[in-house]
């Protein structure tokens, strides 16, 4: 379908424009916007994740900024508007993670990702020392085998000449937006969860010798605070993408946070939860109760005396991904000759099956760091219970909705907060099936926003 035929007619008056880039862990998106924040383009590229051994998982930084471009592009050179009206670009991105840079400012190797589990071994000793409640204390967040801190422990017993070599690390929203601006600079939403104090918002020196990595603290930027402008962009970086230099490039949270300020999510008691690659469900406080909560990661939402208290569990849609690759050919065949989406034909099918799948039982560890949160279990695997020969492979399927669906019910039980509806965002909304068998397990209102990309609605944050 060509989605410039989804563009709606506006009032050409002013520079009233934006771009949200928002880099998943799989797909690139920037999404046009108006100031009313409706959606009016979208473009997006796939960009490979990369395995070198197992529980290693890494991007080529240089792929990730090309598929920037590529969609920004896209969207730049659609006919239908002036691109002159494009007042900035907010980007945000998958959090944690190591993206390293030299003096020059290239990559010194591929990135480490959030789902990297090479550092498992030294996260374990963390929590067995006891290391990770202190840490808890001071970042308000779990330390986890993706978080960068854990990723500069490890690099420096495994690849010291890698840190010798590197000038910065950053996240992926760092990176992109160096790349467009020439500035180097993070923000409080992510250098707090690996390094710092939350409730200064600065880098922790305590921090930092708890994990052994204090003689590291020169690869971490500046921290400046969110929404705002990091820089303009630079001039062959606008020229080749058909902008201006005179559009600017806002420091967005990071996705998780972006996404609930693009759902609505911004007051405290607020829940939301992405049904997305990592599953996220979270709750938008006024303190970073880390009392209370003695799990999970407290997050600044980017806004002024917001946070966001959030477990993500690892897994989600790549449960159904792998599930149909693997099992559904034949419906992907019916589905074809019947011209019905695939999703709506499985859809139509498991919705004849009873509560509770006759049966059978999902764990949906379908990710290769396990379960994160609301347990840590590097090693959790998925796996099918109570299989018997009058079950088919819808029967299959629906036990794997229902268990992706009391995982988030399990999240939500630990977080003590009350709430009394949910904003749902992800690919998983599609689904009304899925979302009503939310509503029934959290015995909650389930909110479906209007749009599809809340993470770069979020970036863009042109109120």
């Amino acid at each position: 379908m060509d989605i410039w035929n989804t563009i709606r007619p506006f009032e050409i008056c002013e520079r009233n424009l934006f771009i949200g880039i928002d880099a998943g862990t799989s797909v690139i998106k920037s999404v046009l916007f108006d100031k009313n924040g409706n959606e009016l383009a979208i473009a997006h590229v796939d960009v490979p994740t990369y395995f070198p051994k197992k529980g290693y998982e890494e991007k080529d930084m240089n792929e990730v900024w090309e598929a920037i471009k590529s969609t920004i592009k896209t969207i730049v050179h659609n006919p239908a508007y002036n691109s002159s009206l494009v007042r900035a670009i907010g980007v945000t991105a998958n959090g944690c993670g190591c993206w390293l840079i030299d003096k020059n400012g290239n990559p010194v190797r591929n990135a480490i990702l959030w789902s990297d589990r090479r550092s498992d071994k030294i996260v374990k000793k963390m929590y067995e020392s006891g290391i990770d409640k202190k840490i808890y204390k001071l970042c308000g967040s779990n330390i986890s085998s993706g978080n960068q801190a854990s990723i500069i422990k490890w690099l420096s017993i495994n690849e010291p000449d890698t840190l010798k070599k590197a000038h910065y690390a950053l996240y992926c929203r760092d990176w992109i937006k160096y790349k467009l601006t020439g500035v180097i600079s993070t923000d409080s939403s992510e250098a707090i969860l690996s390094y710092g104090n939350i409730h200064t918002n600065e880098y922790s020196p305590e921090v930092l010798h708890i994990l052994g990595i204090q003689e590291f603290s020169y690869l971490f930027p500046e921290i400046r605070e969110c929404y705002k402008v990091t820089g303009n962009l630079l001039p062959r970086i606008a020229k080749d993408i058909g902008l201006t230099t005179d559009v600017q490039v806002v420091q967005a949270a990071m996705d998780i946070s972006a996404c609930a300020i693009g759902v609505g999510a911004i007051k405290d008691g607020d829940a939301c939860t992405m049904i997305g690659t990592a599953l996220v469900s979270e709750v938008v406080t006024d303190t970073p109760d880390i009392d209370n909560f003695r799990d999970g990661f407290n997050i600044s939402l980017g806004i002024p005396s917001r946070w966001v208290h959030l477990l993500n569990t690892n897994f989600g849609t790549p449960n159904l991904d792998w599930f149909i690759k693997n099992f559904c050919y034949e419906d992907i065949t019916k589905a074809s000759q019947k011209g019905i989406n695939i999703f709506n034909y499985l859809e139509e099918k498991i919705s004849k099956i009873t509560v509770g799948s006759e049966g059978i039982l999902y764990n949906p560890f379908i990710c290769s760091s396990g379960t994160r949160l609301s347990f840590l279990n590097v090693n959790a695997k998925a796996h099918f219970i109570g299989l018997g020969l009058q079950h088919t492979r819808h029967h299959m399927l629906r036990a794997l909705f229902e268990g992706v669906t009391m995982a988030i019910k399990h999240t939500y039980e630990n977080i003590p907060r009350k709430f009394d509806k949910i904003s749902l965002s992800g690919g998983g909304t599609k689904s009304a099936l899925w979302c009503q068998m939310i509503a029934d397990s959290l015995n909650t209102i389930v909110r479906i926003p209007s749009g599809s990309e809340f993470g770069a609605k979020g970036a863009a944050n042109w109120n």
